[in-house]
């Protein structure tokens, strides 16, 4: 089932309305993705009182699109990336979408299961 949703994806030809990307797909693939990851984590990880779950205005999913968006896109660096493409020409597909300082603070967050994703795409993609 994850195989032909992951060739489709990374194999798809994105609309687009002017500069605009339709990332309806990507965070519907990434969400459910990481809904899966967030189960499998809860599961294998020991239990622990001393870790805080400060809540953030961003999903994690969220955030791990804008991290895709970027990969994908053909800007140079980040910064310059989220200060124009999301904070001005996605404003409304990202209506909580956090300052930039913030933004790379929570960017660790996502080290393990951005890489799972990643290698999950790339073997499933060269296996065709």
């Amino acid at each position: 089932m994850v195989m032909p949703v992951i060739k489709l994806f990374f194999n798809k030809k994105w609309q687009t309305t002017g500069m605009k990307k339709d990332i309806t797909e990507l965070y519907s693939f990434i969400d459910d993705f990481y809904q899966i990851y967030s189960g499998y984590e809860k599961k294998q990880l020991l239990p622990s009182n001393k870790q805080r779950n400060r809540l953030c205005s961003m999903s994690l999913s969220e955030i791990m699109t804008i991290m895709v968006m970027y990969h994908t896109s053909h800007a140079k660096n980040f910064k310059y990336f989220y200060k124009t493409c999301i904070e001005y020409i996605h404003k409304n597909d990202f209506p909580n979408a956090l300052s930039y300082n913030r933004f790379v603070e929570l960017m660790s967050r996502l080290f393990l299961p951005f890489n799972i994703l990643l290698h999950i795409a790339s073997k499933k993609i060269n296996l065709q």
